[in-house]
């Protein structure tokens, strides 16, 4: 194939630049996070490996595999790789359900989408085309999409245009050895600014009643088939609903749809969308802007997240069979 051929001559244009690799790469991962950068720049590896063993959780390596602008579609993908990479030894995917994002479309003239859209991910791209928010809003007008969709499958397969692919910049923000967490970026040690309309929506924030019906089962069902295939490969799924202020109606959505459907049953959902519960998350102090934590956050939500995840443990919620 005239793919393979490039990939041999120019690997550095086709390589595969998605963070679940280096995941793989390191012999002692067993637990990854997927999702986007609300995941990426909310959980520390170290931290979360830390807390997870002050809680009685020995052994535990983690990888924070989440970057930005990542929907479901690439979780999927992400973790294809994961388990064809790593047969065995994972223990935890968390799993931020994101039904929103749209960046391998909306720039799919890059490495990254251009790796993604094999034939089967173009298929599922295009048949859940009519996903909440063709994000950035406004909508990506069908013919547009459908168009960067094959534009970038084309590549994929043939190449075409492989002179013009935009590369992917290095990530200088994130460190040989933090396993993902952007910890050089400076941003992650500012905190900011606030006004009186962040601080209405931090408030309306888990108090308004959750629309379910703003997601389809179709687009549900593609969630709980991402925990039944990390189950699958003997890995435990959980999913994280993290506070979120783009979007969160949607991100409510899922989770009133998770309780409507999933009642006793599993996966884990962590969800964090009360800033009355959870007031140190939507806190202006730990957060670097209107939709991410940033370090003194990120430590707090990892800390979070680790000690439900060691109540889970105790009280038996991980063993709750998965809904169907």
């Amino acid at each position: 194939m005239v793919g393979l051929a490039f990939k041999a001559i120019e690997p550095d244009k086709t390589a595969l630049l998605v963070k679940v690799k280096p995941a793989t790469a390191d012999p002692e991962t067993n637990v990854v996070f997927l999702g986007t950068s609300r995941i990426e720049r909310g959980i520390i590896p170290q931290v979360f490996d830390e807390m997870t063993r002050n809680f009685g959780m020995d052994g535990l390596h983690s990888y924070n595999a989440a970057q930005g602008g990542e929907s479901i579609l690439e979780g999927i993908s992400d973790s294809e790789e994961l388990f064809r990479v790593k047969k065995t030894g994972i223990k935890f995917v968390f799993i931020e359900p994101d039904l929103v994002s749209r960046l391998i479309i909306v720039e799919s003239n890059t490495e990254r989408a251009i790796e993604f859209f094999t034939l089967a991910h173009a298929v599922r791209a295009i048949e859940f085309m009519d996903f909440p928010v063709r994000s950035p809003p406004p909508a990506i007008p069908t013919i547009i999409y459908l168009g960067h969709i094959a534009g970038a499958s084309l590549q994929h397969y043939f190449n075409i245009g492989w002179m013009r692919v935009e590369p992917e910049p290095p990530n200088l923000s994130i460190s040989a050895s933090s396993r993902g967490f952007p910890d050089l970026d400076p941003k992650m040690h500012q905190s900011m600014f606030t006004d009186d309309r962040y601080l209405e929506m931090a408030r309306v924030i888990g108090t308004e009643p959750p629309q379910p019906g703003l997601i389809s089962d179709l687009q549900f069902d593609l969630i709980l088939s991402l925990a039944s295939y990390v189950q699958s490969h003997g890995a435990v799924p959980i999913l994280v609903r993290p506070p979120q202020l783009s979007h969160w109606e949607f991100a409510d959505a899922v989770a009133a749809k998770f309780s409507q459907r999933c009642q006793g049953k599993g996966p884990l959902f962590l969800n964090f969308s009360s800033a009355a519960e959870y007031g140190e998350l939507y806190d202006p102090r730990n957060r670097m802007d209107e939709d991410h934590l940033n370090l003194a956050g990120a430590r707090i939500f990892t800390t979070l997240v680790a000690q439900k995840l060691a109540t889970a443990m105790r009280d038996g919620s991980l063993a709750k069979p998965l809904c169907g």
